[in-house]
């Protein structure tokens, strides 16, 4: 009975250890290689990124590869509209005096282009979040498949 107890002990001071050494590499290894995400940024062991360089990161999990290729061409694709949007909109202000309903036509214009340019770009970012929350989860658990 005593010696039940003894290895009983053993064990869970064996497995204990083992729990804290896990424990220690993954709190390492988030620590080095998880991505934080800041638009138009993102941080990885504590250094600031370009976001057009996340991708070279995500090569560990194709299904983060393909959310992020598809959340950043949305991503560019709303920034662009919303930039035409801005420059159609001085063209508005600098025309109405002379042209009342061509400057009255570009500001609905850009109003409308800037509502739909904001909504792709805010598509974008979400998907390009699930990208680095895949690629995280990815990094910690390797071995499941989701």
């Amino acid at each position: 009975m005593k010696w039940m107890l003894a290895i009983s002990i053993g064990l869970l001071i064996v497995f204990s250890a083992n729990a804290q050494d896990s424990t220690t590499v993954l709190r390492d290894r988030y620590n080095k290689e998880a991505i934080l995400l800041s638009f138009p940024y993102y941080y990885k062991n504590d250094v600031r990124l370009p976001l057009r360089k996340l991708k070279d990161d995500l090569f560990i999990s194709p299904k983060a590869y393909i959310a992020f290729e598809q959340g950043y061409r949305r991503y560019r694709t709303g920034k662009v509209l919303t930039f035409t949007a801005l420059a159609a909109n001085i063209v508005s202000l600098a025309t109405i005096n002379s042209n009342r309903q061509l400057s009255t036509g570009l500001l609905i214009g850009t109003v409308v282009t800037n509502f739909v340019g904001m909504r792709i770009s805010f598509g974008g970012k979400r998907l390009i979040e699930k990208a680095v929350f895949l690629r995280n989860r990815e990094l910690l658990f390797p071995e499941s498949k989701h």
